[in-house]
Order: C-alpha cells, then sequence, then structure tokens
C-alpha cells in the first residue's frame, strides 16, 4: 500500500475508516468482538501498525461502547498494575490457560487474571490494542444533527495521535430545540449554535412532487413493513431530523403523507402495541418511498453523486457512508489538532 502511495512508513498523515458495524449495531445482532466480522478491527489496526501514520479515525456504531463483553485483565502480584490481556492472548485465557507476561511497570513476571463482564467491553479491549502500537487514543460518541446533518445519526469515533498530540473534538453547530425554530443559544465562550436541521427543511419545505403541500401535522416519514420488536417508533413527523439513515432501514423509508394508521402501527410495534404482523391483517397506507436524491440529501451528500447497482445495493451505498458534512468536521478537527502542535495559526 505504501509503495503505491510513494511512501515510506510514518509519512502518511492519517488512514480513516472502520470494521463492518453489524455485531455491535442495535438493528443488527448486538454482538462483540468474539465473533468475524466483530474480529476485523484487527485488519485496521494492521493496516495502522505497518503504516505508522500521524493520525488514524476509526468510525462505528455507538453499539460497540454499549455491549458487554468479556475483558481479560492480567494483575501484577507484586505491585498490582492492572492491564487488559492483549487480544492474541485473549482466547487462550478465556479457556483457562496460563497467561505469563513481564509487569510493563514493576518488570516482574505476573500470573493473575481476572475475567470481567463490562458494558463498553469491546471499546476497552479495541482501545487496548490501538495503545499497544503506540498511539494516544481520544474516543467519542458524537451526533451527525448536532453539526448540521438532518439526521438523528450517533456514531462512535476514536482518534488516535501516534506522536501524543492532543486533540479537541469539534464543538457542535447546531441544537435540538423542542420544535422552536427561533430558539438559537450560545454556550459559555459565545458561539452560537443553530437550531437542528429537519427533513421537512432539507425534502418538501416547498412541497412534494406528487402530493403538493404537505399538512405537516399528518404527514410523517414511515418505515415500510419493517417490525420493531422493542418499544421503537416506525413513524417521524417531519419537523425533526430524520432517524439514522442505515443500508436496511434507508431502502424502506417512504412519506405517508396522511400519516399510518393505528392498525398498522399496532402490526409493525407488535411488542408494545399489538400483535405480530403476520397475526393481523394488511392495512392500506398511501405513501410513497423516499428516492436516492431524498437519501442522499439526508446523508449530505453532494447533488449528483452517483450510484450504481440495485435499489438495496444502492441504499447499503448510502446508509453505510458517514455523512460527508459529518465527517468534515471531524476531520477539520484533526487539521486544528495538527496545525496546533505545529505551532501554525489561523487553521
Amino acid at each position: 500500500m505504501l509503495q503505491a502511495a510513494n511512501l515510506a512508513k510514518g509519512e502518511l498523515f492519517l488512514i480513516a475508516g472502520g470494521p463492518p458495524c453489524q455485531p455491535f449495531s442495535r438493528a443488527g445482532k448486538r454482538q462483540t468482538v468474539e465473533t468475524g466480522d466483530g474480529r476485523l478491527f484487527l485488519e485496521f489496526i494492521r493496516m495502522v501498525d505497518e503504516t505508522k501514520p500521524r493520525w488514524f479515525l476509526f468510525e462505528n456504531v455507538k453499539g460497540l461502547a454499549q455491549s458487554k463483553t468479556v475483558v481479560a485483565y492480567s494483575i501484577c502480584n507484586t505491585c498490582k498494575n492492572t492491564s487488559v490481556v492483549p487480544f492474541d492472548s485473549r482466547k487462550l485465557v478465556l479457556k483457562g490457560g496460563e497467561y505469563i507476561q513481564n509487569c510493563s511497570k514493576c518488570g516482574t513476571t505476573t500470573k493473575e487474571v481476572s475475567l470481567r463482564e463490562e458494558k463498553g467491553g469491546s471499546l476497552t479491549i479495541i482501545l487496548n490494542e490501538f495503545v499497544r502500537i503506540g498511539y494516544r487514543c481520544f474516543h467519542k460518541i458524537l451526533n451527525s444533527a448536532d453539526y448540521g446533518v438532518p439526521q438523528n445519526r450517533e456514531r462512535l469515533f476514536i482518534i488516535g495521535s501516534r506522536d501524543n498530540e492532543e486533540f479537541d473534538w469539534p464543538l457542535p453547530t447546531h441544537q435540538e430545540t423542542s420544535g422552536n425554530r427561533l430558539a438559537v443559544q450560545s454556550d459559555l465562550f459565545g458561539e452560537a449554535k443553530v437550531p437542528w436541521i429537519t427533513v421537512k427543511d432539507v425534502l418538501w419545505r416547498d412541497g412534494h412532487p406528487k402530493y403538493g403541500n404537505l399538512d405537516y401535522s399528518k404527514a410523517v416519514l414511515w418505515v415500510k413493513n419493517v417490525v420493531r420488536p422493542h418499544a421503537e417508533p416506525v413513524t417521524w413527523p417531519l419537523d425533526r431530523p430524520s432517524p439514522t439513515i442505515g443500508a436496511h432501514q434507508g431502502a424502506k423509508l417512504a412519506l405517508a403523507p396522511y400519516g399510518v394508521p393505528d392498525e398498522q402501527l399496532a402490526r409493525q410495534q407488535w411488542h408494545t402495541l399489538g400483535k405480530r404482523q403476520g397475526d393481523l391483517p394488511p392495512v392500506f397506507v398511501e405513501h410513497e418511498m423516499l428516492s436516492d436524491e431524498d437519501l442522499l440529501k439526508l446523508q449530505t451528500f453532494p447533488v449528483g453523486w452517483y450510484l450504481h447497482g440495485t435499489r438495496m445495493e444502492r441504499a447499503f451505498q448510502i446508509g453505510n457512508a458517514v455523512p460527508p458534512v459529518f465527517a468534515k468536521a471531524v476531520g477539520e478537527a484533526i487539521l486544528r489538532a495538527s496545525a496546533k502542535n505545529n505551532g501554525e495559526k489561523n487553521v
């Protein structure tokens, strides 16, 4: 990879990416680093280790910081220093095998191991692997709606610095205003925040091409025929940011201009409202599926962005991406940190 880019090890400024999120997603299997896909973070770490960029940016669903996972800790018998067992030795430890290493603090041999099931254990394990290859890490869950994206999309970011540099997260530029579009507040440093951008703002403020002027007290976004086993909505008002445009959900989002009947909501939210979808007769819902252009606007892609494949394949391309405006905010924070650490100004 470095040869193709005509770069030497350590010359790369940034590697950005992230492994498949399905193992950690609330909409997926809610698994951990134990799974095949869940272990793909190791490939990202391998690339970082082999190229040694100044920075890396790792993005994933917030479930990575919430899923319960067993973390193996080695405890020094002499000084009681506690450290996370490296991932390549973890499987042996979980099976009851003996793990021996020199304590990083006092140098004596460590023999005692403690297994603890922890919320966010997968994140603890991944952060430890980055630290082991020499990176200082910063992690935080950010919401894209706070940075000008018309979408309520929370994602975990890990920023790594090879050179032990400082990093400050980008300050939010937008805020939730509980429907009061005139509310604009400033933080302690005088930075003004404007209201979240809504679905209505970017898609149908001047009406819908098929339905004309919409009654915003009735019209909703509807995720068509997706069954929710938990107390999660299947409709959203248009005066709010959209729900997360995920790979599967994006392909099933529709505008229901006259709302969704209670009978249909009961079919889809059977856990709290009714019976399973197959136990009730179909209910007619007037709707129009969101187009590729609609989904791209909610993801803040440039107008005319090219997509290829079936509708589902195109939805995957859109839904698996980080909204460009969101990525820009984090990327510019890395540039600011680099300039600050280099003693530069006005960046």
